[in-house]
């Protein structure tokens, strides 16, 4: 599932949030990304965009 986003996304990988720098790094775990987060800051964004915008920015979305 790696670099299905591509080599030079910022999170390469579309099941964790891993970044690009720490790809490589087998020995930490990284979070994984779940569809609860995605509905959460979407449902920010459609209150606030303002607000909502950076929280799925982080996410990769």
């Amino acid at each position: 599932m790696c670099l299905l986003r591509g080599t030079k996304s910022k999170c390469p990988c579309p099941m964790c949030l891993v970044s690009l720098e720490e790809l490589s790094n087998l020995s930490k775990t990284f979070e994984v990304r779940t569809s609860a987060q995605a509905k959460h800051a979407l449902a920010i964004y459609l209150q606030k965009k303002s607000e909502g915008e950076p929280i799925l920015k982080a996410l990769g979305l």
